[in-house]
């Protein structure tokens, strides 16, 4: 399974080589692209997390309440980090 989420990000990687080498990353079906792409590496990011949740020796309710934790930890500093700190970043 493990396999599988490194296999997503790769091929993330590759799908924005192309569409960058064919300068199609600005039209409208490679914004959707790539949009999917990131939905995708997400999806991966939740099921990774969630199989190492459930190699744990810890109850399901407690595994679970954790990844929530988690991921609403991880989703926060996303939001913050993209509202606060990348507009800054990007005026460079």
């Amino acid at each position: 399974m493990f396999l599988a989420g490194a296999i997503t990000f790769s091929s993330t990687i590759i799908i924005m080589k192309l569409l960058m080498e064919k300068k199609d990353h600005e039209t409208v079906y490679g914004r959707h692209m790539i949009g999917l792409m990131i939905v995708q590496d997400i999806i991966a990011i939740a099921m990774i997390v969630g199989i190492g949740l459930m190699e744990t020796n810890s109850g399901v309710s407690a595994s679970f309440t954790l990844f929530v934790l988690k991921v609403g930890i991880l989703f926060t500093a996303v939001f913050m980090f993209s509202r606060y700190f990348l507009p800054g970043l990007l005026q460079l």
